[in-house]
């Protein structure tokens, strides 16, 4: 025994070793391959940078002038000094000034300013942003919103992950993610990954599969994010279909303050550990994920270009659980006198293993003993979306949302065989929408709104689905203090071997604001899902398991009612509190269901009516202007009413805690999420799959540093060293029946700006 264990503990560091070298030797090439580039200097500049409220000088800032490379940063007097070499016609030079905790300032200085400048900025309170564009279609600030909303903006993204958006949706309040199922307050449970009750946006653009209808989650390179955008409560009277639980809405907008070009390389390279168990571990240890991206960013006064490329592997804490993914993304966008156009195109390619459940509790780590180990699932996801902004006059504001998403899957298997599954489907949208303020007092929103799903399927058939809409919204100031809205839409869909099926949404908000401290809101509104056309017309098997079609599948519904509170003080420790109380009647909610006694068969059927009822609760408590601490709480009730029984596959409650330190170049951050455990689940699933009984509360905690250097060669040039531990106490848990979930990752990253 002795013998055998060194001899793995030798292969063991060998491979480890092996893996260290090669990607310590990328590391070196990159870092030199930066270059140096020096320009003469013809004038100076110089001014002093301090706080508007204190008017004591802020250190750290960051100078930065557009059209050019110059740059620098304040020293701790709040003084810096900038040398120019200026065109002979070229006399004003537009400068930004930029710290993480404080408000961005823009100046246009003439060369001739040689004498000290001062600049005053703003201090950030939690350094949220201020203004939303997804609650209710057009830009506004968030104290104006009755619905539940809460932003990620890019700090906190770059601050989880550098690639997996997944990873920073997970902290957020109300939210569970896990294999890019998306479930918001309770909406979602065990679908098979069919049919999203979270609708998913890019700059307002669906990422929704026409075939199956789930959420296509890590297409947006998180480094290109400027936020996230995340809306609780039924959404369908302006989004229509899937936003029966919430919208989750990516911005990738940039503006052009920071002009000229700029690259960006980012790589991660992590290691599982191994478990404690050891029938849980794995030969060929260590298993690692590993990711490098390439980002390119263009802009001027006119034009705003990036683009991206990304390649990630990760071998998988489970044995035969291996993926491959390639991504491009690029982005244009072009400014006119009074509009602009924005462009996206993207493509993402996937090759994984293909198993669902584990083996048992025993042999956790590993797929069932029959899995045949060669099988492979293939997937192309490619998009083409255009957003196109036009003003007509100050008061009237157009806007041409259209998009094809094309996805693809299919396995390494014969049509033959039993487990063969493919399909190829093209979901195509457009929406018209106008903004018009007909009163000083009174903004209506309105549009109409087609999207088309064709599938050509194995696994399907040849389908389509044609879903129409027309939606419109008012927002009624009576008082200064109070903010109505009232609205609906309406919605017919057409589909195969099926006559066309209606539905109409309304919604209702108010919110109150007596003083800039305070908001009171409350909301109502209607939600709905149309079937997607795998859930109607599946006809696989897969493990064991057959599926058959049910073309009889009508619309889920909802009533969501919501009332919330948010207090924010600024006064010594600033904090604020949000507290929220909501309830969701559900109808004909689709579920997977056993139809035969051997619980082999599955047919989706709208099965169940269920409520879920809640109270949230946020808490952010600036501790230190470098020390914000966010605690969240999340209770839920979900009841299935067919028996009285708790709905299955979810959870009562959810706590999210966070604390970070944040200065200039240097961050850390700890997060807990804990999730209690999933209380009921299918009966049939027990007789199934070994050890599905076996659940526990989720128990998470997360640790990140980041350490960057700046001003290498001039003020472009950034590098960031990254250390993130994922389930860093090696917590084990279940996120799905018989499904382990990741276990402790230890991540290195670099990411290089210049």
């Amino acid at each position: 025994m002795k013998l055998k264990f060194s001899l793995t503990g030798k292969i063991y560091l060998h491979n480890l070793s092996k893996k260290f070298i090669q990607i310590a030797c990328f590391y070196l090439i990159l870092l030199a391959s930066s270059q140096a580039v020096f320009s003469n200097q013809e004038i100076v500049l110089k001014g002093k940078i301090i706080d508007i409220e204190t008017q004591k000088p802020i250190s750290g800032v960051s100078i930065s002038v557009k059209n050019t490379n110059y740059g620098t940063y304040s020293d701790k007097e709040g003084v810096f000094y900038l040398k120019i070499q200026a065109e002979p016609n070229q006399y004003i030079f537009h400068f930004q000034f930029s710290h993480i905790l404080y408000q961005s300032n823009k100046l246009i200085i003439g060369k001739e300013n040689s004498n000290i400048i001062e600049v005053q900025l703003k201090p950030k309170i939690f350094q949220v942003p201020d203004v939303i564009v997804s609650a209710n279609k057009r830009s506004q600030s968030i104290q104006e919103v009755s619905n539940s909303v809460m932003i990620i903006d890019k700090n906190q993204i770059q601050l989880s992950s550098s690639f997996d958006l997944e990873k920073s949706l997970q902290n957020i309040p109300g939210i569970e993610v896990n294999d890019e199922t998306i479930s918001i307050r309770g909406s979602d449970g065990f679908d098979f990954g069919l049919g999203s009750r979270s609708l998913l946006l890019v700059n307002g653009l669906p990422l929704m599969s026409g075939d199956n209808g789930d959420a296509k989650l890590n297409l947006i390179p998180p480094t290109l994010i400027n936020n996230i955008e995340i809306v609780k409560g039924a959404g369908s009277a302006l989004y229509g279909s899937n936003a029966i639980g919430g919208i989750i809405n990516i911005n990738t907008n940039f503006d052009g303050n920071a002009q000229g070009s700029q690259f960006r390389i980012i790589t991660d390279f992590g290691l599982y550990t191994d478990p404690k168990y050891k029938q849980w571990k794995l030969p060929d240890a260590p298993h690692t994920e590993s990711k490098i991206g390439v980002n390119y960013t263009f802009s001027n006064s006119k034009l705003l270009a990036a683009i991206n490329a990304t390649i990630s592997q990760d071998e998988s804490y489970r044995m035969y659980d291996d993926a491959k993914d390639y991504g491009v993304f690029s982005q244009f966008s072009y400014k006119f006198n009074k509009s602009t156009i924005n462009a996206i195109l993207l493509h993402e390619s996937t090759d994984r293993a293909d198993w669902v459940y584990w083996n048992s509790l025993d042999s956790a780590t590993l797929p069932p003993t029959d899995t045949d180990l060669d099988t492979r699932i293939f997937s192309n996801k490619s998009m083409l979306g255009l957003n196109y902004d036009y003003f007509l006059n100050k008061n009237i504001f157009l806007n041409l949302k259209s998009s094809v998403l094309f996805t693809q899957f299919w396995n390494n298997l014969e049509q033959t065989d039993t487990d063969y599954r493919s399909s190829d489907a093209i979901s195509s949208t457009i929406d018209l929408q106008s903004n018009i303020n007909i009163f000083a007092n009174l903004l209506l929103t309105s549009g109409i709104n087609f999207t088309n799903n064709s599938v050509s399927s194995f696994s399907y058939g040849k389908r389509n689905q044609l879903i129409s809409a027309f939606y419109s919204q008012f927002e009624f100031k009576p008082i200064k203090s109070i903010i109505t809205t009232f609205g609906g839409r309406f919605d017919y869909e057409l589909s195969e071997n099926k006559s066309g099926a209606t539905t109409f949404s309304p919604k209702f908000g108010l919110t109150y604001l007596p003083n800039n401290d305070l908001r009171i809101r409350l909301s109502l509104g209607k939600g709905f899902r149309a079937p997607s056309i795998a859930e109607r017309f599946a006809s696989i098997s897969f493990q064991g398991f057959d599926v058959i079609e049910n073309p009889k599948l009508t619309f889920e519904e909802s009533m969501s009612y919501e009332s919330g509170i948010t207090y924010q003080n600024i006064q010594l420790i600033p904090f604020e509190l949000e507290l929220s109380g909501f309830y969701t009647r559900y109808w004909n909610l689709i579920e997977p269901s056993f139809v035969n006694q051997s619980y082999t068969t599955i047919q989706f059927i709208n099965l169940v009516d269920a409520e879920i009822s809640g109270l949230e609760g946020n808490f952010k408590l600036l501790i230190l202007p470098i020390l914000p601490l966010s605690v969240s709480y999340t209770y839920l009730n979900p009841i299935d009413l067919s028996d009285n029984k708790i709905l299955k596959f979810r959870s009562r409650n959810h706590i999210n805690t966070n604390i970070s330190f944040l200065s200039n170049n240097f961050s850390a951050g700890i997060s807990f999420r804990y999730s209690s455990k999933v209380e009921r689940i299918d009966d049939a699933l027990v007789v199934q799959v070994k050890d599905a009984l076996e659940r526990v509360d989720m128990k998470v905690l997360d640790f990140n540093i980041n350490l960057k250097y700046n001003n290498l060669y001039t003020v472009k040039d950034e590098i960031i060293f990254k250390l993130n531990v994922y389930n860093l106490l090696d917590y084990y848990y279940t996120y799905m029946v018989g499904n382990l979930a990741p276990t402790r990752l230890i991540s290195f990253g670099i990411d290089y700006q210049f």
